[in-house]
């Protein structure tokens, strides 16, 4: 194996690392969108060849430890042709390899070697981005996050938001150690309930204006598809079955699976999947005074034209409407953009005037979130 041979490998490596994304333009289906393609073959075989050759160079090396009088030949300038087998490289083309002393060949093999030892393993996990190497934590601890590198992080967005209490804390880690010590789960659909269920349903119902139930799931996703489905059966039980539409509003998001992706409208998040959502739904305009104010429009100019809006919207679809869908605080797709006072209270008219329930998507703006208390 020459050295000339392990140098062609390592420039293929970065050859196929930077040829590992690529820009794919789809045609009629999808005109305007520009798609990331990760090349997943070539990387497999950018993984694989880095193994094969971390095992070829480790079978390789010990022939490149040569004897002090090798060393003092090729100290005086003399090039060895062919020195014996366990002590040398000899090429396939029986050409020596350039001049050097061993000791640079052993220095450039071990760096090699150590390049290649510390390329990660492939990894069984189907991450978000397949083109680049997630960052490995190993440990946290309030607001910093430790890598496998021994770096510290500030997790600033409290883990997009879900961890603003700080990461292991040992509050949080006692109540969850207590609460499992003495039940961890019990099947609601078996007719089970339990103490801290019950507890937290009073906690956050309280006296809260009008509330009466909770229901606990694990996402934003799931909780959008538990009320559009509650409210269509709400319909439903009261013999009103022809209310099958929703209205939502533009450059909403309202959670990844296929029902709440569909009354979201944000055209990034929908464009893969336009033609698996429903289509009993309808958007208007959000409620975004930065962008969507004209020219010498003041406030209450702009909320009566987005009234207006949804008036006509309900007008047109009718008596079929299941619920209006907003977030009162915009998160993954506006910025925390918030509606004009009076807007939802408008809103809540309209759908009691048509007989429509008021779905209100706060995932985005409970107190942690929005620095209320």
């Amino acid at each position: 194996m020459r050295v000339a041979v392990t140098v062609k490998a390592m420039g293929r490596i970065s050859y196929l690392r930077n040829i590992a994304t690529r820009t794919v333009t789809y045609g009629a289906d999808f005109p305007t969108a520009t798609i990331h393609r990760t090349v997943e073959g070539e990387l497999k075989l950018l993984l694989d060849r880095i193994y094969r050759l971390r095992r070829r160079l480790a079978q390789h090396l010990r022939p490149f430890t040569t004897s002090l009088s090798d060393q003092g030949r090729a100290c005086r300038g003399q090039r060895p042709n062919r020195v014996s087998a366990d002590r040398t490289l000899v090429t396939s083309n029986n050409r020596s390899p350039p001049f050097l002393p061993t000791t640079y060949y052993e220095l450039y093999l071990r760096t090699i070697m150590s390049t290649l030892a510390s390329a990660p393993p492939p990894s069984s996990v189907l991450h978000r981005n397949l083109a680049e190497t997630p960052h490995h934590a190993v440990s946290s601890s309030g607001i910093n996050i430790t890598l496998s590198t021994s770096q510290s992080i500030i997790d600033a967005t409290g883990g997009a938001s879900t961890a603003v209490l700080g990461h292991t804390q040992p509050s949080v880690i006692s109540a969850v150690s207590k609460q499992m010590s003495a039940i961890s789960y019990v099947f609601s659909g078996a007719g089970y309930t339990s103490s801290s269920a019950e507890d937290l349903a009073n906690l956050v119902v309280g006296d809260n204006q009008g509330f009466k139930k909770a229901i606990f799931v694990c996402s934003g996703s799931e909780a959008m598809e538990a009320a559009l489905k509650l409210a269509r059966q709400y319909h439903c039980e009261r013999g009103d079955i022809k209310r099958t539409r929703f209205i939502s509003r533009n450059y909403s998001y309202h959670g990844n699976t296929l029902g709440a992706l569909g009354v979201s409208g944000h055209p990034g998040r929908r464009v893969f999947y336009e033609h698996m959502l429903a289509k009993n739904v309808s958007f208007v305009d959000a409620c975004y005074t930065y962008r969507g104010k004209k020219e010498g429009e003041d406030d209450a100019a702009y909320l009566q034209r987005l009234i207006q809006g949804v008036e006509n919207e309900f007008s047109r679809v009718g008596a079929e409407v299941v619920a209006f869908i907003a977030e009162t605080m915009s998160g993954a797709s506006l910025g925390c953009a918030t509606a004009l006072p009076g807007y939802f209270q408008a809103v809540r008219e309209i759908c009691d005037q048509y007989g429509a329930l008021l779905i209100l998507d706060e995932v985005h703006s409970t107190a942690p979130r929005d620095a209320t208390s």
